[in-house]
């Protein structure tokens, strides 16, 4: 949390910031205490924007208090159905953590979900473990009245600690290599393409090249290819989420990915997000026509832009509710699917292209630290 004037002019114009606009939003599970109207100052929290006065962050546990809240009901009356094991802790939400039997029960949740909440796209994340966020149990305890609460992190990869990249520069630096490889994966298709579907693709980009479609499209190739990006990766896909879930990714000395199935599967979940439209966009709205398959393709690929401002957790205001994942679960699994989320440069010519930039030194110190990120993945 950090102090904040109440004339400050990020204040005027939240939007520009990704501050939320209203002050002293409080739980209903708030503690029964009251705030001064007139205090001099705010505090904002830097994770979902959000702005309280002094006095109301400090008595009323604003997010809701924890041990008080019922959990998030995310499918109506299916919600008492099935085993909640455990929770997490989002503003105003408690999230719970589903024990299931088997993948059948879990896509059973799913389709709950996804019944009940039909203006909203519902999307997975499989991680293999938890991270939270970092704050002091002083100021847990003061949100949640917990000071023990467990909150998830969903930071961008730019937002991350070992990570501080100028957002606009990395905005810059994704629409720039956008540009050379829609042109790059343009000469090869010229060659490859009966004149027809050419014309369809070179229209189809220059369409791209001259919208905010370009940024878009940066994005997402940035978000899958190992670039740092403002975006969360998503799918829409149950059987890519519980792959990710399932096996641990570690990084060699060449920045490369080794796949390896997890030996704990005890923090593996499947999180499921409650997505409003404007806030995510699928891959297949942002590439040209007859433009190659790739990466984002084979796993199915959502992107939330959601990494930025004063929210950077802002993925977490989505969060529906989580399903653990067992090494039985994902004993359904062919391995030869898990290597088709991660085609090799001879199967997919955007990896090749960015591996070439990869191996060039003449770049500014800036951008060879940005993509020397880019990475192949080894099974």
């Amino acid at each position: 949390m950090v102090n904040i004037k109440r004339n400050d002019l990020k204040l005027s114009y939240p939007s520009i910031y990704n501050i939320r606009p209203d002050i002293n939003e409080i739980s209903i599970y708030h503690c029964k205490d009251f705030f001064e109207k007139d205090e001099e100052d705010y505090v904002l929290d830097e994770y979902y924007g959000t702005v309280f006065s002094a006095s109301a962050y400090e008595r009323m546990c604003p997010y809701g208090i924890s041990s008080e809240m019922l959990y998030y009901d995310c499918m109506g009356k299916y919600h008492d159905y099935y085993e909640v094991v455990d929770y997490l802790r989002v503003p105003y939400r408690k999230i719970p953590i589903y024990e299931v039997a088997d993948n059948n029960q879990a896509k059973q949740i799913i389709q709950h979900v996804t019944d009940y909440n039909r203006d909203y796209n519902i999307l997975f994340r499989g991680q293999g473990t938890y991270y939270t966020i970092n704050r002091s149990p002083e100021e847990r305890d003061l949100l949640y009245g917990e000071s023990k609460a467990k909150e998830p992190s969903f930071l961008s990869s730019h937002c991350r600690p070992n990570i501080n990249l100028d957002e606009k520069f990395l905005q810059s630096l994704w629409n720039w290599q956008g540009r050379m490889l829609l042109n790059d994966i343009g000469v090869d298709l010229y060659n490859e393409l009966p004149n027809t579907e050419y014309m369809d693709y070179f229209h189809s980009k220059q369409e791209i090249e001259g919208t905010f479609k370009l940024s878009l499209f940066s994005l997402g190739m940035a978000q899958h290819y190992g670039m740092p990006s403002v975006g969360l990766d998503l799918t829409d896909d149950y059987r890519t989420a519980l792959c990710f879930a399932s096996n641990k990714f570690t990084y060699d000395s060449n920045n490369n990915l080794n796949v390896k199935l997890l030996d704990d599967f005890s923090k593996s979940m499947i999180y499921v997000f409650k997505c409003p439209r404007n806030v995510v966009f699928p891959y297949s709205y942002t590439k040209p026509k007859n433009f190659p398959k790739c990466r984002p393709d084979c796993q199915h690929a959502w992107f939330g832009h959601v990494g930025w401002g004063f929210a950077k957790n802002q993925m977490g205001m989505h969060l529906a509710c989580c399903i653990k994942v067992t090494k039985e679960m994902y004993a359904s699994i062919d391995q030869n699917y898990l290597k088709s989320l991660f085609p090799s440069s001879k199967d997919d010519p955007v990896l090749e292209h960015f591996l070439k930039i990869k191996r060039k030194s003449f770049y500014d110190p800036a951008v060879i630290n940005v993509v020397n990120r880019i990475y192949d993945v080894i099974f």
